[in-house]
């Protein structure tokens, strides 16, 4: 994700093909489009080795988050779209210095039994000034030992401030709190990505992103970003919707039954939601 992030600042480099079991499953569709379309032709790069190597050139070093202290990630995240590095694991270092690359900044250790809300104001302190004020990234949705950051290389690319923090009232009251994170972003800039789903509820991330007069974009598992960010629409094409009804014409219902379709968020209806909107165990509910 990281390299995807540095390698498509200026330019859409690196597309990356979902498996289908993705919330976002029409990732080898949309490669199709752009190939017939808008005349792009792709090389397939199978292995990490292989496209850092035909990539290095955009990256100008490496961070190492420490893979015992999961938050550690999400702040090697922020330091990857300041300093256009990429991000390794310490099983990855030698694959990066072989590749030329000089170590930015190194997380092991660094985190060892301090609780996300100290990790995060010790990343404000550091971070925050040099990040942009107009995108901020929730890289949030699982917890725990699962991670789906697919939003991560349009952070990058957009040099954004990356966190999970809490959302719910409680947890809003420390120096890089939400409340005061939210508070120094601009009026009406986007808030990408989710709320942690180990750590508050849809409600409260929406009302406080709402409180602070920002848009939430999800989600955190969207594709490609910092690719399709940079394609034009195709030659011609207009956005307009197909209205058969006149603008000030006064209309009658009649005796009929009337349907209204109406097109979620992307994800169509999620078997095991609750009725919050947080993921349930219990199958076979949806909002």
């Amino acid at each position: 994700m990281s390299l995807q992030g540095v390698a498509n600042v200026e330019a859409p480099r690196l597309y990356f093909i979902y498996p289908e079991s993705w919330p976002f499953p029409y990732t080898p569709s949309v490669l199709e489009f752009y190939k017939s379309k808008h005349d792009f032709s792709f090389t397939e790069l199978q292995t990490p080795d292989k496209a850092l190597e035909t990539l290095k050139r955009f990256a100008r070093g490496y961070v190492v988050w420490d893979k015992f202290v999961r938050t550690s990630l999400i702040v090697a995240y922020t330091v990857a779209g300041l300093e256009r590095a990429v991000i390794v694991s310490e099983d990855l270092i030698p694959m990066v210095e072989k590749a030329g690359l000089r170590r930015i900044e190194d997380f092991r250790g660094k985190f060892t039994g301090q609780k996300d809300i100290d990790i995060y104001t010790w990343a404000y302190k550091h971070y925050w000034d040099r990040c942009s004020k107009d995108f901020i990234v929730w890289l949030g949705g699982e917890a725990g030992k699962t991670m789906k950051p697919a939003i991560a290389d349009f952070g990058i690319i957009k040099q954004t401030f990356f966190t999970d923090l809490s959302c719910e009232e409680i947890d809003t009251a420390s120096m890089s709190s939400p409340t005061k994170i939210l508070g120094e972003m601009k009026p009406l800039s986007m808030v990408l990505g989710w709320h942690s789903y180990g750590k508050d509820k849809e409600r409260d991330y929406v009302k406080l992103t709402s409180h602070h007069v920002l848009r939430v974009e999800g989600l955190n598992t969207l594709p490609n970003m910092s690719f399709s960010y940079h394609i034009p629409t195709t030659p011609g094409f207009k956005f307009k919707n197909h209205h058969n009804l006149v603008p000030g014409k006064n209309y009658t219902p009649e005796k009929k039954v009337y349907v209204s379709c109406i097109q979620t968020d992307g994800l169509d209806l999620v078997p095991g939601l609750s009725p919050d909107g947080d993921r349930s165990p219990t199958p076979g509910k949806s909002r």
